[in-house]
């Protein structure tokens, strides 16, 4: 399900019990002249849509709900397409979201990244770490450790 194509009442009567929010977060930029700006942004999204279907066809009663993605990165070279945010802005803004999930009253969130900065990777780690401890909830990005194993 995405997120972005329900209308507020149907959300609102999502059981956020068994309701898993994934959130693509990923850069935009250049990755040489063959590959599109978006790649990353595109492969979050394609995690994002891959790991909700995968865990709702083995928690059947659960419900995941992918959110629109954020373009938004750190770590980008300087080259013509690419945007580049200083990492405590990623870190406010991954954190704000996570807040406000927590008062709308969502258990649980997902992050899925496939930019391989390291100062993104671990402001999305902060942030998630933050909120789960401020607010009770479980936010979590799992990308962080599929990206490790490869470097």
């Amino acid at each position: 399900m995405q997120l972005g194509e329900m209308p507020w009442p149907e959300v609102k009567e999502l059981d956020k019990e068994k309701l898993v929010p994934v959130y693509p977060i990923a850069s935009f930029e250049q990755h040489g002249p063959h590959l599109p700006l978006g790649s990353d942004y595109h492969q979050a999204v394609w995690m994002a849509d891959e790991t909700a279907r995968r865990f709702t066809d083995r928690n059947p009663a659960w419900t995941a709900v992918r959110f629109p993605p954020l373009p938004i990165g750190t770590d980008e070279l300087p080259l013509p397409g690419s945007v580049n945010t200083p990492p405590r802005i990623v870190y406010r803004v991954v954190r704000a979201f996570g807040d406000q999930l927590a008062r709308a009253g969502f258990r649980y969130v997902m992050l899925t990244n496939a930019h391989g900065g390291p100062r993104h990777a671990a402001a999305l780690e902060a942030a998630s770490r933050v909120v789960s401890r401020r607010r009770g909830i479980a936010m979590f990005t799992p990308s962080i450790r599929a990206l490790y194993q490869l470097t």
